[in-house]
Parts: structure tokens; C-alpha cells; sequence
């Protein structure tokens, strides 16, 4: 076990000085601000799955998929409905099948990635409007539900890419991007709400959003490598 974290240590050491700065300030301010132990411990989880991410790594997709009930609880006591029914409908069960989906499809650490077509993301798109309306709908209906609006939109998002992640679309990387920047102000909201606790959110919050950008970048050599790979082959 020691053996692995120093070998990832050594040949991701950006990676890995951001995934321990980050955790010192989540259980610092975690300790300060007096935040309940059952929502620091999601995202302690949370930090190696994002690391794993960021490598764009299948592995990423098994851990996450039992840690998403984890989340269930601070979903529950923020009032995020959606968030709630789609870490137990949807992220659970769709994370694991993606784990195997990809690990056909991997050749070592590596993972072939599909590209959509432009009738693919006209559907997407359209499908995505249509679902986010449907939900933000539901969701406002819901006695106690706050933050409906950026709780709809994180959740179809979600769903979005955890799909597209599924089927091995590398446009899912993408749309994190999109999903981390409204999950901050989201979270940034709930702590200007009256809880200071929420910090520790906004600052996995930040920490995600990084990895994901790392990810998409990897993404990108990835793909040029396999594209070189092939013309060399011809």
C-alpha cells in the first residue's frame, strides 16, 4: 500500500501536493467551522476518486459509485432533492456499469475514448433542455426544496455525464467542467446562506474542478498518442 502511494507520489507530484494541501484545509476548516463527520467523509473519498479522475483512470468510476451514497446524507440535510434521487438512482448503479464498460475497453491504464457525432449532440443537447425543464419543474414542487434551480441543473448534468462517461463519450469531461463551475457557486451559495460549515464543499469544490481540467487535458495527449499510434501503424 505505502509502496503504490509513493509511486503515484513520485510520477504525479502536482497532483499529489494538491490532493494533500486540499485535505488539510477541508479537515482544518472542517474542525473549525464544526461540520458533521458523515459530510467530511464523502469527500475525503472524494479526493482519491478525483485524483483517479484526473488520470482519467476507470478505477475512478468503482470507488465513486459507493461513495455517491455516501453523499446521500449532506444532499438530504441541504434540501437538494434531486441531487439526492440521483446519487441512489442514477450515480450508483451507473458508475459501477461504467467501471466495467471501460475496463473492456482498456489496454494498461489507458482507455479509448469515442467521439460524438454532430446528430449525437444535437440529441444530447435537445435531451438535456428537455430533461433539466422536466426536472427544475418536479423539483420546485417539492415542499422544502431549496435551491431549485442550481439543484435541477447539477443533477441533469449529472445524469448527463454520467451517461455519456458510460457509453465512453470523452465530451463528458467537457460538460464537468460546465457542472464544476455551477456546483461552486452552488456550494458558495449555501455558505452565504448561514453555513459557514459549507466551506469545506467549496473547497473540494475547487479542488474537483482542477482535477477535471487535468483530466481533459490528459484526454487530449491521449488521444493525439492512439491517432499517432495508428498512422504510424499504416
Amino acid at each position: 500500500m505505502f509502496t503504490h502511494v509513493k509511486n503515484f507520489y513520485k510520477q504525479n507530484k502536482i497532483l499529489a501536493i494538491l490532493l494533500s494541501v486540499t485535505f488539510v484545509l477541508i479537515l482544518t476548516t472542517g474542525i473549525i467551522f464544526k461540520q458533521y463527520w458523515l459530510k467530511l467523509l464523502p469527500l475525503f473519498i472524494s479526493l482519491i476518486i478525483m485524483a483517479l479522475s484526473a488520470k482519467v483512470n476507470r478505477y475512478s468510476f468503482l470507488l465513486g459509485s459507493f461513495n455517491s451514497l455516501l453523499y446521500c446524507y449532506y444532499y438530504f440535510s441541504e434540501g437538494l432533492m434531486s441531487n439526492l434521487l440521483y446519487a441512489i438512482l442514477v450515480s450508483f448503479p451507473l458508475q459501477l456499469i461504467s467501471f466495467f464498460t471501460w475496463h473492456r475497453k482498456s489496454k494498461g491504464s489507458i482507455t479509448e475514448l469515442k467521439k460524438m457525432t454532430p446528430l449525437q449532440l444535437v440529441i444530447g443537447i435537445t435531451a438535456i433542455l428537455a430533461g433539466w425543464a422536466t426536472l427544475f419543474t418536479t423539483v420546485s414542487l417539492i415542499n422544502g426544496a431549496s435551491y431549485s434551480l442550481l439543484d435541477s441543473i447539477t443533477t441533469t448534468l449529472g445524469i448527463t455525464i454520467t451517461i455519456l462517461s458510460m457509453l465512453r463519450f470523452s465530451e463528458y469531461a467537457l460538460l464537468q467542467i460546465i457542472n464544476g463551475m455551477i456546483t461552486i457557486f452552488m456550494h458558495v451559495s449555501i455558505f452565504f446562506d448561514g453555513k459557514p460549515e459549507n466551506i469545506t464543499y467549496i473547497i473540494f469544490s475547487v479542488y474537483s474542478f482542477i482535477c477535471v481540467i487535468m483530466a481533459l487535458v490528459r484526454m487530449h495527449k491521449t488521444h493525439r498518442h492512439i491517432i499517432a499510434n495508428r498512422v504510424d501503424k499504416q
